[in-house]
């Protein structure tokens, strides 16, 4: 993935994580009703932050379930979103970053939890970085900083 001028700082990126992913849960709805954006939602979004998102989802050819993937990155900010086939699989998927990420946990790392319906999030705080995996319905955002 080719670098892209840094917008982001150690310090800035946990917040855009944050917002993004309330951009992700909440858009297009009002906030008692939790519904994905669409990848040009997201792509719009990223774009008007000043980032440039590529299409990925050929390195995940392998991957029959993951319909598109988007992403962008800077020094400090790696961000990929995902639809997928169903919510069984992208329910799968959201697993399987969630375990990678707890693999990663060491002394004084937080973590949270939210798995409400179609809603699931999980953030890890670890000294050096903060990640982020949440999925609703078909789609997923998995980040770190």
């Amino acid at each position: 993935m080719t670098s892209i001028s840094g917008k982001m700082t150690k310090k800035t990126a946990p917040l855009f994580l944050i917002l993004l992913s309330t951009v992700m849960v909440f858009a297009l709805t009002a906030c008692s009703s939790k519904t994905a954006v669409t990848a040009s939602d997201f792509q719009s979004a990223a774009e008007n932050l000043g980032y440039t998102v590529l299409d990925i989802t050929d390195q995940y050819a392998a991957y029959e379930q993951i319909n598109i993937c988007l992403a962008f990155e800077d020094e400090d900010l790696h961000v990929e979103f995902f639809e997928i086939s169903d919510e069984d699989q992208a329910t799968s998927f959201f697993n399987v970053n969630k375990e990678t990420f707890e693999s990663f946990k060491g002394s004084g790392a937080v973590e949270t939890t939210v798995n409400v319906g179609s809603h699931q999030k999980y953030t890890l705080k670890t000294n050096e970085t903060y990640y982020v995996v949440e999925r609703v319905g078909t789609t997923t955002i998995y980040s770190y900083s």
